[in-house]
């Protein structure tokens, strides 16, 4: 399902209010795998996808899949 852009927005806001960067969350990989990390960055929208910078991940994590621990 995608979502408008508002939405989206609003998801970020939400999700920085909430879970400010040093937060510790669980994420699941693109391969089903559950890891524990932390929040390197506050979320931000690129484009369509808003997303999320975790310590040890390398890639931009998407908010769908971030989840705090």
């Amino acid at each position: 399902m995608r979502h408008s852009r508002t939405h989206l927005e609003r998801a970020v806001e939400r999700w920085n209010a909430d879970t400010p960067p040093g937060t510790p969350v669980t994420v699941r990989t693109i391969f089903g795998r559950r890891v524990e990390t932390v929040t390197a960055s506050k979320a931000s929208l690129v484009g369509d996808a808003a997303g999320v910078w975790l310590m040890g991940v390398r890639e931009r994590c998407d908010l769908g899949r971030v989840v705090p621990a």
